[in-house]
């Protein structure tokens, strides 16, 4: 695997586009999570399936969807295309987390900093996002995975310059016999362990 350039490249290509999509996913899962918690504005369910839906329909539906939308802005196979892509993808995983966590998060704690006259975005800085950290980084770590391991979506969205790693795996499996695949599923299965390990030691904090 280490040996060979069509192998590393593709995974340093998982390895960008899955932490942009960790930082573009968590940012606005976040931010999401807490306007669904918190708001009280009309059409709020309605939001939130729509921003769930991704992982109820299956996948080919998604790519089929995204690749007609890409089509008419030239993002198809573009590496910003990819991200954008595998956001839509990875924000249910986030919401989903973040929504669990915030759940049992103690409002009076913002209420006793707000009337000690700090302001929201000082009191979510100081009081709430410490709290909720440990959820974010598990919503973090389910985004990268969820990215990292994505192939339907890429394979209608890919090009040249974002070709990943499960793409290169397909195509090992379709046009070669060679047990380089063996070792890069043994390598993939050991890191979605792990990640999934860290996830839940910090979800139960």
């Amino acid at each position: 695997f280490f040996s060979r350039n069509d192998w590393t490249s593709a995974a340093i290509q998982s390895f960008q586009i899955a932490i942009a999509v960790m930082v573009v996913a968590t940012t606005i899962g976040t931010l999401a999570s807490l306007a669904l918690m918190r708001g009280t504005f009309r059409g709020k369910q309605l939001l939130n399936v729509l921003l769930v839906s991704p992982i109820i329909i299956p996948n080919i539906v998604v790519a089929i969807a995204i690749f007609g939308f890409y089509s008419t802005l030239r993002l198809t196979g573009s590496y910003i295309g990819m991200v954008l892509a595998h956001s839509v993808f990875a924000l249910p995983f986030v919401i989903i987390v973040l929504t669990a966590t915030l759940r049992g998060f103690d409002m009076n704690l913002e209420h006793a900093a707000q009337n000690l006259g700090a302001s929201p975005i000082r009191t979510f800085r100081y009081i709430t996002l410490p709290i909720i950290a440990p959820g974010v980084f598990a919503a973090a770590l389910f985004s990268f995975i969820a990215s990292f391991e994505e192939l339907i979506i890429a394979l209608f969205i890919a090009g040249a310059q974002s070709r990943t790693l499960p793409i290169r795996m397909f195509e090992g499996l379709r046009l070669e016999i060679d047990p380089t695949i063996a070792a890069v599923s043994t390598m993939l299965i050991v890191l979605t362990v792990s990640a999934f390990g860290v996830a839940e030691i910090l979800r139960q904090r």
